[in-house]
């Protein structure tokens, strides 16, 4: 899928599910995210599953720090609830393959813990940092995440009806 189709299919519709940390910029970074983890295609990792969503998250890695941390453990705990997963590592894990709700809830989550406010939009310097020791990739490409962001930016620009209140995080 395309950076504006995922945006609409997956960002846009998801979002409001944590409504009092969504901003433009937290959407715009979860877009990046997906689109260098999965290229806005994948919900599992290829090829071996190590990795699960559209954001690639590994059971050891962001799903557990979101279960765990006493930040978010109790916020990841209502949706799950809502959502209908049982509790637990294994059944959160399996069920964000297919549930978009609950894996951008634990995207957003795993950047919520970070105590740094979320890069401005348009900062691809501090966006690429941000994300590079937030998020851990095994493989980080500088040069792929500055593709994908710059497919990104421009549809969370003024006007360009990607939603948001567009304040900062």
């Amino acid at each position: 899928m395309d950076a504006a189709t995922f945006l609409h299919t997956i960002i846009e519709p998801n979002a409001p599910v944590l409504a009092t940390m969504d901003t433009a910029e937290a959407r715009c970074l979860l877009h990046v995210t997906a689109g260098v983890e999965s290229a806005w295609t994948y919900r599992v990792q290829k090829p071996v599953a190590y990795a699960h969503s559209y954001w690639q998250m590994e059971r050891r890695g962001a799903a557990i720090e979101v279960l765990t941390n006493d930040i978010t453990r109790g916020l990841f705990d209502e949706i799950r609830k809502a959502q209908g997963v049982g509790p637990g590592l294994d059944m959160v894990f399996d069920a964000i393959i297919d549930d978009d709700r609950l894996a951008y809830a634990m995207a957003r989550l795993r950047y919520w813990i970070v105590p740094e406010p979320l890069p401005a939009i348009g900062d691809l310097d501090h966006t690429w940092h941000y994300y590079v020791t937030t998020w851990r990739p095994g493989k980080p490409d500088p040069t792929r995440f500055g593709e994908v962001y710059a497919q990104c930016v421009p549809l969370f620009k003024p006007g360009a009806g990607a939603g948001g209140p567009g304040a900062t995080a």
